[in-house]
C-alpha cells in the first residue's frame, strides 16, 4: 500500500513541476523539483528505516560493526563479569590491560574459553581458513594460555584483593566467538573460509534474546570444557 501511495505522490509531483515550468523562474522550478524528489525519497526510505529500528530494538542490537572492525573494548574495565568464547583468542594481548583493570578495580571474574589446541576441530578449522593457516591457530591458542598465566602473575604482583581468572579448552565445533559482560555482549559468527576477524560483529544489550541465547550456549560449553588454568584472589 505504501509503495502505491509513493508512486502516486511521484506522479503528482511531476505534474506540479511541469505546471511550475510555465509560471516560475528557473531557480524556483529547480528548487521545487528537488524538494518534490526529496519528499518522494523520504516516503520510500522512512518506512524501511523505522522497521529496521523497531527490529533492532526488539532484538537488543546496539550496533553492527562492519567486516574487519570491532571497535574498542574499554567497557571491559567497568565490568564485574567477563566471559570470552573464541577459537584461539589471539587478540588477548589487546585487551589485557582492560582485564587487569577490571579485576584490580572491580574484583571481576573472568572466564576464557578457547578451542583445545590438540582438538581435531581446531585442525579442521585451520583447513577451512586456508593452507596458510595450518599450524597457526594451534600456536595462537598455546600463546593465549601462556598470556593468561602472565596476566595472573602481574595481578598477583599487584597484590589485588578479590577477583578471578580461569581458562578452559573445549572440544566441540566452534560456531561463533563472543564476549559477554554485565554491560554489553559482542557476537561474531564463524563463516567457512573466513577468519573471525573478517566477519561482521553485533553489539547487543546483555538482557536481549540473542544475548541470553549466547549466555546459555556459553554455559553449556563451559560446563563440559577442560580446566587449564585458574587463579582466584581473596
Amino acid at each position: 500500500m505504501a509503495k502505491y501511495a509513493a508512486n502516486l505522490v511521484l506522479i503528482v509531483a511531476h505534474f506540479v513541476a511541469l505546471f511550475a515550468l510555465k509560471s516560475s523562474p528557473k531557480n524556483e522550478v529547480l528548487y521545487f523539483a528537488l524538494a518534490s524528489y526529496a519528499a518522494v525519497l523520504a516516503i520510500n526510505l522512512v518506512p524501511p528505516i523505522i522497521e529496521w529500528l523497531r527490529t533492532a530494538c526488539k532484538h537488543g542490537i546496539l550496533h553492527v560493526f562492519p567486516r574487519g572492525t570491532t571497535g574498542d573494548y574499554k567497557h571491559l574495565r567497568t565490568a564485574s563479569t567477563i566471559s570470552f568464547l573464541s577459537i584461539s583468542l589471539r587478540g588477548l594481548h589487546e585487551v589485557q590491560e582492560h582485564i587487569i583493570a577490571a579485576i584490580s578495580n572491580n574484583r571481576a571474574t573472568v572466564h576464557i574459553l578457547i578451542l583445545n589446541p590438540n582438538s581435531s576441530f581446531l585442525a579442521e578449522r585451520e583447513k577451512q581458513e586456508g593452507d596458510h593457516r595450518i599450524g597457526e591457530i594451534k600456536k595462537e591458542s598455546e600463546i593465549t594460555i601462556s598470556q593468561v598465566a602472565e596476566t595472573a602473575k602481574r595481578l598477583s604482583e599487584m597484590n589485588v584483593r578479590g577477583g578471578a581468572i580461569e581458562l578452559r579448552t573445549y572440544d566441540t565445533m566452534p560456531y561463533c566467538s563472543c564476549v559477554l559482560t554485565d554491560t554489553e555482549v559482542r557476537y561474531t559468527p564463524y563463516i567457512m573460509q573466513l577468519r573471525a576477524g573478517s566477519s561482521m560483529m553485533l553489539r547487543l544489550r546483555p538482557k536481549s534474546p540473542i544475548a541470553q541465547d549466547l549466555a546459555q550456549h556459553y554455559e553449556r560449553i563451559w560446563s563440559k570444557a577442560n580446566p587449564e588454568f585458574k587463579k582466584v584472589w581473596s
